[in-house]
Order: structure tokens, then C-alpha cells, then sequence
């Protein structure tokens, strides 16, 4: 998803999520983007503290022409600093740093110029039939313009084995303007006892008054909690 919850792995384990995703964003250049294979590790340092490391192999593709190379790196650590177990809110910081570790991959338009710094706040809610969360934040972007961002998740436990959730995303950039707004949905599966599960999601952008529009983007891959 794109917007974050406040979970966190746990004291000492690993969240390993290794999938695929595909974007359809420039419809007048009909260029296709996509991160395969995408390796995100987290890990809990505490019961309330995530380590997170995020690293995409990085594929342009375009009318005339493909080009990969690695992606943009990104780091975080997610702090949920509120956890009442009575009303079932919780609350949690996570800035990211997010950077291309080489030249080249600005240049072959698999990863943005400069850094980004994300600084978001996400908030979740436990209900008798579903969770509701949702997420605040501003990016500060050295080569282009700053985002401030928004984002609101609904999920449910469908069966044992299935959960289904829906997302809608929001940016919109201070400098120039541009917002955009998508909307998705998404499936996790659980395929052996909470340790491996499938991850399944399909979306679109609907209002995409930015420099880089949104169209159509997917994800799927494979979480393993160890």
C-alpha cells in the first residue's frame, strides 16, 4: 500500500516483502515503469520500533526504448509511540530518507534526482468488523518540488486465510500545484500460518494534475515474518 499503518514486526523479527510492481504513468509518451525484483526488510527493535530498508531493481520502459538499472534506495524508522489497547488506537511516526545510490540511474530514468526526506504520521483504529487507518505527511524534495501527502486505508478480515483492503492516496505538490489522487485494492493470503503470504493489488490514478501522471499500477509479491 501506499499509505503506511503502525505495525511494526515485533521485538528481534524480520518482515521480508519481495514482489514486483508495475506502473503505467505517462499516458502521452505511453512509458511503463517498473520495480522487479523489490526487496523491502523491516525489522523490530522493540515492540514499538521498525528498521526499514527498501531497494528495487529499476525498469524504464518507453515507445523507442528500456533501460534498467538499480533503483532508489530508501530507509525509515517507524516509531508508534501511542498504543492503547482500550480504545484499540494506535499512532506512529516514520520518516524515510529516500536517495539514488548511482548516477546512472537518474539517467536511465529509474530513480529521481537528488533526496527525499518523508515525514509522515499514520494513525489506526480497531473496529468490530474492520480496521480503518490513515496517514498525514510532507516530503522535502531537493530537485523538484515538495509534496505534502495524504492517505486513508480500510481493511477486513474476509475468512481466516484472506483480508481485503482499499486505499486512497492523495499528493499534491506545494511549488507547482500538481495533485494527483489514486485509489486501489488490495488482497494478502495468508498461505502458511501467518509466515508466508501472497500480496495482490491493482489501482489507478483518477485526478492527475501533475507533471507525472498516474495511470494504471499493480504490485504482487510474496511477505515472509520470521
Amino acid at each position: 500500500m501506499l499509505t503506511d499503518d503502525t505495525g511494526t514486526p515485533g521485538n528481534g523479527k524480520f518482515e521480508i516483502n519481495l514482489g514486483a510492481t508495475m506502473a503505467y504513468k505517462r499516458r502521452l509518451s505511453k512509458d511503463f515503469d517498473y520495480q522487479t525484483p523489490q526487496l523491502d526488510a523491516n525489522y523490530g527493535l522493540g515492540d514499538r520500533t521498525e528498521l526499514t530498508w527498501l531497494q528495487p531493481w529499476g525498469i524504464h520502459h518507453s515507445v523507442d526504448h528500456t533501460t534498467s538499472d538499480i533503483g532508489p534506495t530508501l530507509l525509515g524508522l517507524k516509531y508508534r509511540f501511542y498504543d492503547n489497547d482500550k480504545t484499540k488506537v494506535t499512532v506512529s511516526v516514520y520518516p524515510q530518507f529516500v536517495f539514488s545510490p548511482l548516477y546512472a540511474s537518474v539517467k536511465h530514468h529509474v530513480s529521481d534526482p537528488g533526496v527525499q526526506v518523508l515525514l509522515p504520521v499514520q494513525c489506526q483504529k480497531q473496529f468490530k468488523y474492520f480496521d480503518l487507518g490513515g496517514e498525514m505527511g510532507y516530503t522535502v524534495v531537493t530537485e523538484n518540488s515538495d509534496i505534502a501527502f495524504w492517505g486513508v486505508v480500510a481493511s477486513r478480515q474476509v475468512t481466516k486465510r484472506l483480508e481485503m483492503l482499499g486505499e486512497m492516496h492523495g499528493e499534491h505538490e506545494t511549488q507547482t500545484g500538481g495533485v494527483g489522487v489514486v485509489a486501489d485494492v488490495a488482497s494478502r493470503i495468508n498461505l502458511v500460518d501467518e509466515k508466508v503470504k501472497l500480496m495482490l493489488l491493482a489501482g489507478r490514478g483518477f485526478i492527475t494534475h501533475r507533471t507525472d501522471n498516474s495511470g494504471f499500477f499493480g504490485y504482487i509479491g510474496f511477505q515472509f515474518n520470521f
